[in-house]
């Protein structure tokens, strides 16, 4: 009969099935101006980051591993798109954001990225044939091709400082300040769940799937909190759209981007598509993460959060943390590129073209972004790498 694990799942049609596009840039309606002494004096400037007319500049950082000087340096552990150059339908390796939680996990130092090492477990109570795989093993298994948007969940967060002044409580927001960098557009090569779940065939008490990583922790060979599960209806219902990628814009996955291989879930919010896969797990109960409750939930009066039952598995967080309906499909959204200067969020990243212009005397290149301070007549800084003294007016922390 030949080797299951490796047989065939059916018939695709063609390589790139365009009725199944997710083109989801986005209309965060972005406004804002730069005007006065605050804007730059030259027109060159505000295109320092990812000018695709001047020729790149380099910029390498220890929580990643590719060039990120295309990138707006948001933090330590995130890298915004600069969407006012996105002028290509895919987005560019070198120009697509990244977002972690933690340091990207470098093969050299952890087995469990290597694709030499790389195992997948997939188990639970709700499966017929647990199976443990390799990466050559995921490869030789039939493939698709998709085109679809990953976004962030914050993208455009940054409108809710800069036009709605959400600063303070009770109505504070906080997370990363993407302006609206944090979206792509890439071609995805991958294995469909549909192919994953005739493997190992699923029990009439299958409820959800967990995708999880647990690898990207604070230090290499650690383990993480990061994963995401979705309810297993969801992933019947488009069992050939979601998958196991492994190649991105036609290229092996970089780290950066979940490496070796992360799971594909288009048209959910960029989070529940889990990098660095290791574990599939599907039960007859629900699981409870960082990334359905404490990271990525809707909390309001509108969104009474579900009651967890007696079974649910809880990793990295508690009952008394499930108090919103989890984030999940992204709705469709358009994007209109204009002058958008960034002058109140709680942190600027340093690179960012359109600052005012005492801050960015204070976020000079290689500083962490600057904590803004209302009402000060000069910028406070974030650290004892803000750069000069004399130009922030104040000396490091």
């Amino acid at each position: 009969m030949g080797d299951p694990i490796h047989a065939p799942c059916g018939a695709f049609g063609p390589s790139l099935d365009r009725r199944r596009l997710f083109l989801g840039l986005a209309a965060l309606g972005a406004a804002g101006t730069a005007h006065g002494a605050d804007a730059p004096a030259r027109a060159s400037e505000r295109l320092v980051v990812g000018n695709t007319s001047a020729p790149p500049t380099s910029r390498f950082h220890p929580s990643f591993v590719k060039d990120v000087g295309l990138l707006t340096d948001l933090n330590p552990t995130n890298q915004g798109g600069a969407w006012w150059n996105f002028d290509t339908y895919i987005t560019p390796l070198e120009q697509f954001y990244i977002r972690n939680e933690y340091p990207t996990p470098r093969a050299e130092l952890d087995a469990r990225v290597d694709p030499r090492h790389w195992r997948l477990r997939i188990h639970g109570d709700a499966v017929e044939r647990p199976i443990d795989i390799g990466y050559d093993d995921l490869l030789r298994m039939p493939s698709r091709s998709l085109i679809s948007v990953m976004q962030c969940a914050g993208n455009g967060r940054s409108l809710f400082w800069e036009q709605q002044d959400m600063l303070a409580a009770p109505e504070k927001v906080t997370g990363n300040g993407w302006g609206l960098g944090g979206v792509g557009l890439a071609e995805w090569q991958y294995v469909p769940m549909s192919h994953i779940l005739g493997l190992v065939g699923l029990k009439p008490n299958a409820k959800a799937c967990l995708f999880w990583s647990g690898v990207d922790g604070k230090a290499p060979n650690t383990e993480s909190d990061t994963g995401r599960p979705m309810p297993i209806e969801e992933i019947v219902a488009r069992a050939d759209d979601i998958g196991l990628a492994f190649k991105m814009n036609g290229k092996p996955l970089l780290p950066d981007h979940g490496a070796p291989v992360r799971a594909l879930v288009p048209g959910w919010a960029g989070g529940a598509s889990t990098k660095w896969l290791t574990e599939i797990k599907i039960a007859s109960h629900d699981f409870w993460v960082r990334l359905n409750t404490i990271g990525h939930a809707n909390i309001g009066p509108a969104y009474p959060p579900p009651v967890p039952g007696p079974n649910d598995e809880f990793r990295f967080v508690k009952p008394s943390d499930v108090r919103g309906v989890p984030v999940a499909w992204h709705v469709m959204r358009s994007m209109l590129t204009v002058p958008f200067a960034l002058s109140k969020q709680p942190q600027l990243p340093p690179n960012y073209p359109l600052l005012p212009a005492a801050r960015r005397r204070c976020c000079r290149p290689g500083s962490r972004p600057c904590a803004a301070t209302p009402g000060r007549r000069r910028p406070a800084c974030a650290g004892s790498t803000c750069g000069s003294t004399a130009a922030c007016g104040r000396r490091p922390a």
